[in-house]
């Protein structure tokens, strides 16, 4: 079947980035929806945390949080923010709204989401989208003052060249704001990566695993109905592996700590 084949592939280092562009190029493309704003699979906070939103928001409380979880180490009011893989642009468009920033720049990888983003989007003042790769950057040398990355870096062929690539558009001071998930030992090169750069010092780093695997059973009935109302059904398998919904094998995977969900701060030197 095509979702255990997209499973295996997703599983496979090397065949990771191929399989993900082309899923989220036809995502794009095929999903229509324009209350389908997130892709990622969201954070719930330990306690009773919780952040205030919008009515118009709170459909994506979960997605938003991953977001807010993501940022806290740094202060974004008056900066000037970049966005790598922007996707369908919620994550960004929360960013520009809430967080005070002067300006928020979405950068994706497929002209299909950057399009869809300038349609949706577009009564956001300071938030603009661009098509650029992660590993070659369409901006100038310390553009901005932050860098953020949220579940996106699993797709780039060459995580060391995305990474010099972030570090090259932060200003000195700037913050790289990331989080994405790995097996045990693609987060320990991942982190010895991060760590290896001598440009940049670790301000924060957390296993937020269980906040995810706690946000993907919260949002488990909504992402079915999403993915069975704004794509055919020959699609419904792979985007619901995709997805992470209960019962899958991505879902097993996060619940069985086979896979692991980090978030990092950088500050640049």
């Amino acid at each position: 079947m095509l979702w255990r084949l997209a499973v295996a592939a997703m599983d496979t280092p090397s065949l990771r980035p191929v399989v993900a562009r082309r899923w989220y190029q036809t995502l794009a493309k095929k999903a229509k929806r324009k209350d389908w704003g997130f892709m990622n699979y969201g954070f719930e906070p330990p306690g009773a945390e919780r952040i205030a939103l919008l009515p118009a928001d709170e459909p994506d409380r979960q997605s938003i949080q991953l977001y807010e979880r993501v940022v806290s180490a740094a202060d974004l009011a008056g900066a000037r923010v970049l966005e790598v893989g922007s996707g369908r642009g919620g994550g960004a468009s929360y960013l520009a709204r809430y967080r005070h920033p002067a300006l928020v720049i979405g950068a994706d990888f497929a002209p299909a989401a950057v399009d869809l983003c300038r349609r949706q989007h577009a009564g956001v003042a300071n938030l603009r989208f661009a098509v650029g790769d992660a590993e070659q950057l369409p901006f100038d040398d310390a553009e901005f003052d932050a860098v953020v990355n949220v579940e996106s870096s699993h797709c780039y062929r060459r995580m060391e060249a995305f990474v010099a690539e972030a570090i090259r558009v932060l200003r000195p001071g700037g913050t790289f704001l990331f989080a994405d998930f790995r097996s045990h030992d693609e987060m320990s090169a991942l982190e010895a990566l991060f760590d290896a750069q001598r440009t940049w010092t670790c301000v924060a780093r957390e296993d937020i695993t269980s906040g995810v695997l706690a946000a993907l059973e919260a949002t488990d009935a909504i992402k079915r109905r999403w993915i069975e109302s704004a794509l055919a059904p020959r699609f419904h398998g792979v985007a619901g592996e995709v997805a992470g919904v209960v019962g899958g094998e991505m879902h097993r995977r996060f619940k069985a700590r086979e896979l692991l969900y980090h978030r990092y701060a950088y500050r640049r030197t």
